[in-house]
């Protein structure tokens, strides 16, 4: 609930901050990219996550990400960054 909360406090500006970052400190990279793998989006290049953090329900589907869906394959994915 305390990352809910945190999610939801994040604003417009601050998304639209990161997007036009063109070379975005490492750690903000593969947070977004498990982000996107965790969502099923593609992530794997800059422009591609770019693209997700934009979209009108970025935030909302964090949110509302039901954590009991992860399956195997992305849970690796995200382990091994």
């Amino acid at each position: 609930i305390d990352a809910q909360n945190a999610v939801r406090s994040i604003k417009k500006q601050q998304l639209v901050e990161v997007r036009s970052m063109v070379n975005p400190p490492s750690v903000v990279k593969m947070a977004l990219e498990s982000i996107c793998t965790l969502l099923g989006e593609k992530g794997d290049t800059w422009k591609g996550i770019r693209s997700v953090v934009m979209k009108d329900n970025f935030i909302s589907t964090i949110v509302n990400f039901e954590t009991e869906n992860i399956t195997l394959v992305p849970f690796c994915l995200c382990r091994g960054r």
